[in-house]
């Protein structure tokens, strides 16, 4: 059974839609950028602030692949996991992806919401 990502940019609702999605298909939901500030202890915004973004994106595919391995969970991305040609290799091997989109001034009003 495949996982369905999410992906899109910041800001386009990946992670409203996907627990609203999760919701209505019977389904598992995850927000990766969660699931890496639990594994981690640090937000997506707290590693691009310490590092060079070469290191979060490191965590992020390690974490990308961990998820993976579940099955029939509906998986929002970070707004930069489909920006790599192996994230997206294996979220098409383990699942069917999902674009969301939204109007320029929605993606910037949302992403001032979120602090970003």
């Amino acid at each position: 059974m495949k996982n369905l990502y999410l992906i899109g940019m910041m800001g386009s609702g990946k992670s409203h839609w996907g627990k609203t999605l999760a919701l209505d298909l019977g389904r598992p939901f995850l927000d990766l950028d969660e699931y890496l500030t639990q594994k981690t202890g640090l937000s997506p915004a707290q590693w691009l602030e310490q590092g060079p973004e070469p290191a979060f994106r490191e965590q992020e595919w390690a974490a990308l692949c961990e998820v993976a391995s579940l099955r029939w969970t509906v998986i929002a991305t970070g707004g930069g996991t489909p920006l790599s040609r192996q994230a997206r290799t294996l979220m098409t091997r383990t699942g069917d992806i999902l674009w969301l989109d939204a109007p320029e001034d929605t993606l910037w009003a949302r992403s001032q919401e979120n602090g970003s």
